[in-house]
């Protein structure tokens, strides 16, 4: 039998274990992202020990690697040493006892490349033979980065008893820009 407070009071029994129901309910939503908040903010603060360890770690490899790096700056012409790499060119035409002329010189672009660029050059030379090669294997052993493109070797003229021999070499040395 139900009476009116019999009633009343399952009514009541059932909002308060709904309420306390809805209560821990939230309670859980709340603990639940407190905890994804805070395991965020680990996963951030990692981050950023793991991002100081690297810039640390790339700070000293540059430090380690400085002397090594000016070195090799020192294989790559610059605006400053062109006219020392032309005059090397021309110590070694004189120590091997031929004549050295360079007839052409401009700069050419690298493709994709916003630091270098190629110095090119054709250089005449005019000599004995294995002075006239000799050359050739010089300027692939010069203190830069030189490629020998092209070279052609012949006779300075049609008679046969002649001694003289041209070269000319067309040179892509690597250059700063």
């Amino acid at each position: 039998m139900y009476t009116p407070e019999t009633k009343r009071f399952c009514i009541l029994s059932i909002l308060v274990f709904l309420l306390a129901f809805g209560a821990a309910g939230g309670m859980g939503f709340l603990t639940w992202r407190k905890d994804r908040v805070y395991e965020e903010r680990l996963a951030a603060r990692a981050l950023r020990i793991a991002t100081e360890k690297e810039a640390k770690s790339l700070g000293r490899l540059a430090d380690e690697t400085a002397a090594d790096r000016a070195e090799l700056s020192g294989f790559i012409l610059t605006e400053d040493t062109v006219v020392d790499f032309l005059s090397i060119i021309g110590a070694l035409g004189r120590a091997k006892g031929v004549t050295t002329e360079t007839r052409s010189l401009a700069v050419e672009a690298i493709e994709e490349s916003d630091t270098f660029e190629y110095l090119t050059l054709e250089v005449g030379v005019l000599g004995s033979f294995s002075s006239v090669i000799e050359m050739l294997s010089l300027f692939e052993t010069l203190p830069y980065q030189v490629q020998v493109r092209s070279a052609f070797v012949d006779r300075a003229s049609d008679e046969q008893d002649t001694t003289l021999w041209r070269g000319s070499y067309r040179l892509y040395v690597t250059k700063y820009k």
